[in-house]
């Protein structure tokens, strides 16, 4: 059988920030947790890739919100990057998304608020009726450099095999040493933290709510709980996890009723 090749993940990254033996712990040990159920992990800044992969796989999976998309946002490399996970026939079978915002003279609910979040340019979103709402305190108090991550994916033959908890706390040690963030945050749907998925996916912070209307393909509205981490968190979490040396926890996603297609 030929073998697909690509960048291997310990080989994509430097240390720049935070503590560099656990980060590199944490980088490791999760190549090697997918790599033992049939994945291979990179890095990627080929956001088109990534919106032919969404687009073809459209059965399996919701649209791209428009913050990772390429027909609405300037996905800068130096910004931005998603973890790929390909099988052995070299299809994309897993993807999460993260990307850097730095808010200088806003807050995150400013962003939010007014589409900045998800476009470039958000008069055409305002008029064709998509809007936001971002009640949850925090996100009045976030503003500097913020890590944010989302569109979580994993192909319907590799659930339950435990990615969905091994992927977000990587992608937070990546961003960490690329970027040192003030702030790491995601928005996990209500349907999803009832299920108690933003504990598998590594955050205790939890404020309601962030509202998303009439986003295409999501809905008329979908109602978010605002997950986040500061930078003590995240550096605590890498060293915690590269002192335990966790690796993928077989059956967890099913076990918790995960569904990969409806991460915010």
């Amino acid at each position: 059988m030929s073998v697909i090749k690509i960048p291997r993940l310990p080989d994509q990254f430097s240390v720049r920030f935070g503590p560099a033996e656990a980060i590199a712990h944490t980088v490791l040990d999760a190549d090697l947790a997918a790599r033992s159920v049939g994945v291979r992990l990179s890095v990627s800044s080929d956001f088109e890739e990534l919106a032919h992969v969404n687009q073809i796989n459209r059965a399996d999976w919701y649209p791209l919100m428009p913050n990772f998309d390429i027909a609405g946002s300037t996905l800068d490399p130096e910004r931005s990057f998603w973890v790929k996970g390909i099988d052995d026939h070299g299809d994309v079978v897993l993807t999460y998304c993260v990307r850097l915002y730095i808010l200088n003279n806003t807050t995150l609910k400013d962003e939010v608020e007014s589409l900045r979040f998800y476009y470039d340019a958000p008069q055409a979103a305002f008029a064709a009726g998509v809007s936001t709402e971002a009640t949850a305190p925090i996100a009045q108090d976030i503003s500097g450099r913020i890590s944010y991550s989302g569109t979580l994916w994993v192909r319907s033959d590799f659930r339950g095999s435990g990615l969905g908890r091994l992927i977000p706390p990587l992608s937070r040690a990546l961003a960490l040493t690329r970027w040192y963030p003030s702030h790491h945050v995601c928005f996990v749907s209500r349907g999803l933290i009832k299920r108690g998925m933003h504990r598998a996916y590594g955050y205790r912070n939890l404020q309601y709510s962030v509202w998303l209307r009439e986003f295409a393909g999501f809905g008329a509205g979908v109602e978010c709980g605002m997950c986040w981490m500061d930078t003590a968190e995240a550096t605590a979490e890498i060293e915690m996890n590269a002192l335990g040396r966790h690796g993928v926890r077989v059956g967890l996603e099913r076990e918790a009723g995960h569904d990969p297609r409806a991460a915010a």
